[in-house]
């Protein structure tokens, strides 16, 4: 079995966060900063979805949850291959 890291060596979701935008960026704290702002403007304006959006898709097999990931989250699968083939409303 691997040993876990010790507690103050983990690092937390937020650190996560933002070292993955810094990497995508670069490492450009300017370009980080213009990229998380529009990022939590989309979010803000994009999420929650509502169900009544995804119910077309959900009903026709493309979305479906199955299973969960370490931290016991649902894992939502998207057939992409059935997409071509559905006869839904795009956005």
């Amino acid at each position: 079995m691997v040993p876990r890291p010790e507690p103050s060596l983990r690092v937390d979701d937020k650190d996560r966060f933002v070292l993955r935008f810094l990497q995508g960026n670069g490492f450009d704290y300017v370009k980080t900063f213009k990229s998380l702002e529009e990022h939590l403007e989309w979010r803000v304006a994009n999420l929650p979805v509502d169900s009544e959006e995804i119910e077309a898709y959900a009903n026709k097999g493309l979305l479906y949850f199955f299973g969960h990931d370490i931290k016991f989250r649902p894992i939502l699968h998207i057939n992409v291959k059935r997409i071509s083939d559905a006869n839904v409303p795009t956005f």
